[in-house]
């Protein structure tokens, strides 16, 4: 099995110990998360190493709300996939959240719902890069 580097991005530290609980739980042999309580620190991180998934919490200070940070932190993430995460994942604003590089929205008193088992292998696979047509 390959491992998987996942980056959480969330200013709440409750949220936080509520994803490594989760990870505890559902995560794969080989999965690494690292999680950064402000947007610097997930900079900091990005320049260190190479994520598989980063997942950003919609509104992180200094930043109004989600098309902010992702813009700030698009330069940074490479091939990684990256989930905006939110309370209101109905708000239009996240309409946009593909046009802004994130791969979607994930609603966050849903987490736990989502990180069932398998979870994570569905998301390397989405991040897996696809391969280049060939010219002929």
């Amino acid at each position: 099995m390959s491992e998987c580097s996942i980056l959480f991005i969330d200013d709440d530290e409750i949220d936080h110990r509520l994803y490594r609980y989760y990870m505890s739980l559902y995560a794969d042999e080989g999965t690494h998360a690292t999680y950064a309580p402000t947007v610097a620190h997930a900079v900091e991180e990005l320049q260190e190493r190479e994520f598989d998934l980063v997942f950003v919490d919609h509104r992180m200070p200094p930043f109004n709300d989600f098309r902010e940070t992702v813009s700030v932190l698009k330069p940074f993430v490479r091939a990684a996939t990256v989930y905006v995460i939110t309370g209101s994942p109905l708000d239009k604003r996240f309409n946009d959240a593909l046009a802004y590089g994130a791969a979607g929205v994930i609603e966050k008193h849903a987490m736990r719902d989502t990180f069932r088992p398998g979870f994570v292998d569905r998301l390397r696979v989405i991040s897996e890069p696809k391969p280049k047509p060939t010219s002929h």
